[in-house]
């Protein structure tokens, strides 16, 4: 379990494709933490709950399957980009943003990214099965960024980020066009799946 608080960014060194996925290795200095990462930890990167196979030296390695690719944006990487780390939750510590289980629930595309005073205001193009899952002042995960949702427009979902959010994630070189993993909020989907069913049953 994470809380969408992003802990720092790290740089993806080496992507080696595997028989049913691949094997990321990322730059970070969570690696050398020996109170704070262990080899078969979950660890978010960009919004993903991929499991550590080995670290040290700075450096962290993951794998991910064929599922992971199909649904998320990992097939888009590439040497050099920049991801967001965040380690599980640990039960003893301070709960902030919300809720964030690492399990992508799809795609969505910036289309807009509007920086002014003390805010920044991003679009999101949301697929259409999401859409239900959002809620306006609601939480969402972009990336694996906790964010409140400002507005709803059609399939358009709108987030501000203040400048400390922007300058310590992801989002500071992510640019209109881009794609994101997203996550919508976990009570909101169970909600939603609940009234489904009792919807078919009654």
């Amino acid at each position: 379990m994470f809380t969408g608080l992003v802990e720092q960014t790290g740089q993806l060194l080496r992507i080696d494709p595997q028989n049913t996925g691949r094997r990321l290795a990322i730059r970070t200095a969570l690696s050398d933490d020996p109170t704070g990462l262990a080899i078969g930890d979950s660890l978010a990167v960009n919004g993903i709950c991929l499991t550590v196979v080995a670290l040290g030296g700075g450096i962290v390695e993951v794998e991910a399957g064929t599922e992971t690719l199909s649904r998320t944006t990992m097939g888009e990487w590439h040497k050099g980009r920049l991801l967001n780390l965040e380690r599980a939750m640990r039960s003893d510590g301070r709960w902030g943003g919300h809720f964030v289980s690492g399990h992508i629930d799809g795609v969505g595309r910036i289309s807009a990214l509007t920086a002014g005073g003390l805010q920044t205001t991003l679009g999101v193009v949301l697929p259409e099965s999401l859409l239900c899952c959002v809620v306006d002042k609601g939480s969402i995960a972009l990336d694996g960024v906790s964010l409140t949702v400002s507005a709803i427009r059609g399939s358009t979902v709108e987030v501000a980020m203040i400048p400390h959010t922007r300058e310590n994630t992801v989002f500071r070189v992510l640019r209109v066009g881009e794609r994101v993993n997203v996550e919508t909020d976990m009570l909101g989907k169970y909600i939603v799946q609940f009234l489904s069913r009792r919807k078919g049953l009654s």
